[in-house]
């Protein structure tokens, strides 16, 4: 689907933002000594992050600091049964390197009952921060850190929303909404982005809660990509994006822009949950149906809801905007036609969670 170039306004827009990407700096808990403490130093150890491996310090540490090492659980004050969470040795204590299955930080927060973690009634984990964890851990389970923050890049779906998610959304849900803030979702997130609350909060203005609470400030990049996303009117869809959209292809024809990370989409070697339908599902469909209040009451997030999704027909429907059914994502492209493919053929395989 071509789109004519037609607004000169957008053109200018475009033209006149220019981006400056830094190096990530690797944050270091309070008391974790930098150097020659548990975690590594800002900078990591040089290494570019590689889209098949999971680091502990830039994924693993802040899923468990905004889920688990809070107040009256796994913090360091407070070390419910023993299980301290805010330092690399407190959770290998209860992982088994390379065994995600015999590891206790695995099977807690993939159990179904009342003794799952994070505890109800807080959400269970994202589906996508589990296979994380879970491939964290069969990987080895290594106090690793990559290089891998570019400023240039501050698209909700690629980089806000996996931000909130990882950093954030632990303390800031529907069934823990840490100051009233609700960061799970896109219209949570933009109010608080244009409050003035988000940036002063992850920059540590005078007047603001320092956040992430109880972890590192987080990296200048990141900060810088938090405003650069407010300055340019928290949208669901970046400017850079739509302004190629007017100029010369559909938003789906734009590889690029839908895998800013230099991922390409694959629908015909094995499909796996984990590492090709979640992330899809993240960057379109988690920020309006994750949570407790999903929109629609259609609920997605966790590996559960989305096979319940894919068994009952409504989400290869939606996502192939068949008839009688709403097209999704609402508001945004239809999905690339690999995409499509690619989700068809988990549903077709049986829906497997690998």
């Amino acid at each position: 689907m071509k789109i004519k170039s037609i607004l000169v306004l957008f053109s200018a827009l475009a033209l006149s933002l220019v981006y400056v990407s830094c190096v990530h700096e690797i944050p270091i808990l309070p008391g974790t000594g930098g150097n020659g403490g548990t975690n590594p130093p800002p900078g990591g150890s040089g290494i570019t992050c590689n889209k098949d491996s999971v680091y502990y310090v830039n994924e693993i540490q802040p899923m468990l600091l905004s889920s688990c090492a809070m107040s009256g659980c796994h913090d360091a004050a407070s070390h419910k049964e023993g299980v301290n969470l805010t330092t690399y040795a407190g959770v290998m204590k209860i992982v088994k390197a390379g065994n995600a299955n015999g590891s206790e930080l695995y099977t807690e927060i993939i159990r179904t009952d009342g003794d799952r973690m994070p505890p109800p009634p807080m959400a269970a984990m994202p589906a996508d921060q589990v296979a994380k964890i879970k491939t964290w851990i069969n990987q080895g389970a290594k106090n690793n850190s990559c290089n891998g923050c570019d400023a240039a890049n501050f698209t909700f779906s690629a980089t806000i929303q996996p931000m909130m998610s990882t950093k954030c959304q632990g303390c800031h849900n529907p069934n823990n909404l840490g100051g009233g803030i609700d960061l799970s979702t896109y219209a949570g997130i933009k109010s608080a982005a244009l409050s003035g609350s988000l940036y002063g909060s992850i920059s540590w203005a005078t007047g603001y809660s320092q956040m992430p609470q109880g972890g590192s400030k987080m990296s200048d990049c990141e900060i810088q990509q938090v405003k650069k996303w407010v300055d340019a009117g928290a949208l669901i869809i970046g400017i850079t994006a739509l302004a190629a959209t007017m100029f010369t292809a559909c938003y789906n024809d734009k590889e690029d822009l839908l895998y800013p990370n230099g991922n390409t989409c694959d629908s015909v070697n094995s499909i796996t949950y984990s590492k090709i339908v979640v992330p899809v599902l993240q960057q379109y469909c988690y920020s309006c149906h994750g949570g407790n209040s999903p929109s629609g009451g259609i609920a997605m997030g966790t590996y559960a809801t989305d096979k319940a999704m894919g068994a009952n027909g409504k989400l290869y429907g939606s996502i192939n905007h068949s008839s009688g059914y709403s097209p999704m994502p609402q508001g945004m492209p239809k999905l690339t036609t690999c995409q499509i493919s690619s989700i068809k053929k988990w549903i077709d395989g049986g829906m497997p969670n690998n």
